[in-house]
């Protein structure tokens, strides 16, 4: 179940599979759905200076892959598998 690494800092498993696909500043969605697509959380993708500019409530449900501890890195084995690769391997995980 989303969001995936042990610090949840990866909202799909799409970006599991990519890591070029993983955001640096990211939250859910504002109604918290499942993306049956990626295989993980609706989010939204934030820039930088959006997310500075955000007020203590609101950063609060911001991830922040910057901060320590909060990292998305690592994991790129799959990184060497096509688009069409990645694509078929999720298709294989959600017949499971």
């Amino acid at each position: 179940m989303p969001p995936y690494l042990h610090n949840g800092s990866v909202p799909s498993l799409a970006a599991l599979l990519n890591s070029r696909m993983r955001p640096r500043y990211w939250r859910h969605s504002e109604d918290r759905a499942y993306d049956p697509d990626l295989m993980g959380w609706r989010h939204e993708v934030l820039q930088a200076g959006k997310a500075a500019a955000e007020g203590p409530a609101e950063r609060a449900r911001i991830y922040d892959t910057t901060l320590p501890g909060y990292g998305n890195g690592g994991h790129t084995y799959s990184d060497d598998l096509t688009d069409q690769q990645r694509r078929a391997l999720l298709e294989y995980l959600k017949s499971l």
